[in-house]
């Protein structure tokens, strides 16, 4: 039994000074402990969305793998459609690849960008695709064509636009198969276009088409020259052709 009051005084206080920091201590602990517990929460959380997120860029990634795939299946069925139409005729053979590559030297000597070189080439690739739906009869025909006959033959731009307008890939040179028989001065066709109305990169594959067309051996002609082919532009000139366009495509080949 403790009779002094000074020490009693002092143990009470020391005591109770011993508790409050208990308690602060305990209440302190606690709080650190409930900080990491939501802390552990939150990190558990933020970590399943990052799961989440890079689970739905894997399925994302995926579909887009497959519409690619898909794309490069169509492209391929689609142009192996075009080397099917001319393997029909030894006298076009190759005239779709040879009519890409002059466009495509066209559109290098004219400074277009990488997209409009890889559209026009494409496009060029696939200009004459509609003339699957021609009748061989016609479309092999030696001889020069009767007034029905050239009217089939002249639908086959709207036939390749029609063939090549379900497909996306081939959604932004649709135009340019459609008109890359459209003159200059609007004598052509489909649609009689003149001058600034028809598409820049169709009147390209128009003088491509011509420089092969003049080129290569036909039924009813030998090939000519590329100099021939060369006086030939440069006399349609303002008529059935560009003449910037023909201006540049034949000083290309001066150059050269």
């Amino acid at each position: 039994m403790q009779s002094d009051l000074d020490v009693l005084k002092g143990n009470y206080i020391n005591g109770t000074i011993l508790i409050i920091f208990a308690w602060f201590l305990s209440f302190t602990i606690y709080n650190m402990k409930i900080q990491d517990f939501v802390s552990q929460k939150t990190i558990q959380q933020k970590n399943n969305e990052v799961e989440d997120y890079n689970n739905d860029l894997i399925e994302i990634n995926n579909r887009l793998e497959e519409s690619l795939q898909a794309l490069d299946e169509s492209q391929n069925v689609i142009f192996t459609l075009a080397s099917a139409l001319e393997s029909k005729d030894t006298y076009t053979r190759g005239h779709s690849e040879r009519v890409a590559n002059y466009a495509l030297q066209l559109a290098q000597t004219l400074g277009l960008s990488v997209n409009e070189q890889q559209t026009v080439w494409r496009a060029a690739q696939l200009h004459d695709i509609g003339k699957i739906g021609i009748p061989d009869a016609i479309l092999n025909k030696s001889g020069k064509l009767n007034e029905e006959e050239w009217e089939i033959m002249r639908s086959h731009p709207e036939m390749g636009e029609n063939i090549c307008s379900t497909l996306s890939f081939a959604r932004d040179f649709l135009p340019l198969i459609r008109h890359h028989h459209e003159h200059f001065d609007g004598t052509g066709y489909p649609d009689g276009l003149r001058g600034e109305e028809i598409p820049f990169l169709a009147r390209i594959i128009t003088i491509a088409d011509a420089v092969d067309a003049i080129t290569s051996h036909r039924s009813y002609r030998p090939s000519r020259t590329i100099d021939y082919a060369l006086e030939e532009l440069a006399m349609g000139k303002g008529h059935q052709f560009d003449p910037t366009i023909v201006q540049a495509f034949i000083e290309s080949f001066n150059y050269a």
